[in-house]
């Protein structure tokens, strides 16, 4: 009978165990469950921050090739300018050689040319203005200095001499002078070959837009901060970039 007892007491602690071992795997499977619910809105939001960096990405490039679309559309255009700057440049040169060697010369079509033609024809005259000489030639379009002597560092270039409208800055007018600042009125065509060489001390100049012929070494030997102010896209600006001097236009 105790041999009995005993033999249920065992198979009563046995199922018991059994019993409590299944509830508590049950237990563990229902805590670990619920975790494949956070794994999946992480996985989520991972996908959404990519999306988002890509299309900023999409956003920064194409903004960035719009810019660069824009700049390559001034450049060409800069190019032009300073293109047709420097074939102005070497048709006047090569008009020159073939004026000084003899051959027969194509004759310029523009004014400021026609002018400097007739003025050669007529005798120098000299000008006091405010203590600044001026030395310059008439003729049937305007006037061409030809000359300075002045002393003054700053210059403002008279718009009309002898009742008649300044059109031409002469060969070597200014050359080796000590100006350091030069203002060029409205109306001047032409600044003649050499015309402000080797003026050392020169600063900036102001070129109007009426500017249209700049002939060879106009400012040769100029310091390297040498400034050339002018109005944006003329022919001067062209000119000043084509021959790596400092331009501010505006």
């Amino acid at each position: 009978m105790k041999k009995t007892l005993c033999v249920k007491r065992i198979l009563v602690c046995i199922i018991l165990s059994g019993v409590l071992i299944c509830s508590t795997s049950c237990s563990q499977a229902q805590d670990e469950q619920p975790s494949a619910e956070p794994n999946a809105n992480i996985q989520k939001d991972v996908y959404e921050e990519k999306i988002a960096y890509c299309l900023q990405q999409i956003a920064d490039l194409e903004a960035q090739l719009a810019e660069k679309k824009q700049e390559i559309y001034v450049n060409d255009n800069q190019y032009q300018l300073e293109i047709a700057a420097l074939e102005a440049t070497i048709a006047s040169l090569k008009l020159q050689v073939n004026s000084m060697s003899g051959a027969p010369a194509q004759k310029p079509s523009d004014t400021s040319s026609s002018a400097q033609n007739n003025q050669s024809q007529n005798s120098q005259t000299d000008i006091e203005i405010q203590g600044n000489k001026f030395t310059y030639v008439k003729g049937n379009n305007g006037v061409t200095i030809t000359k300075y002597t002045g002393n003054d560092t700053e210059i403002k270039i008279p718009e009309t001499l002898d009742g008649q409208r300044v059109i031409c800055i002469g060969e070597s007018a200014f050359a080796s002078s000590n100006v350091k600042s030069v203002v060029i009125p409205e109306g001047i065509q032409k600044i003649d070959w050499f015309a402000f060489r080797a003026c050392t001390q020169l600063v900036e100049i102001t070129i109007p837009a009426s500017v249209t012929k700049i002939e060879y070494g106009a400012f040769d030997y100029a310091k390297p901060s040498f400034v050339i102010k002018c109005a944006k896209g003329s022919f001067v600006e062209a000119y000043a970039k084509s021959w790596g001097y400092i331009c501010v236009s505006e």
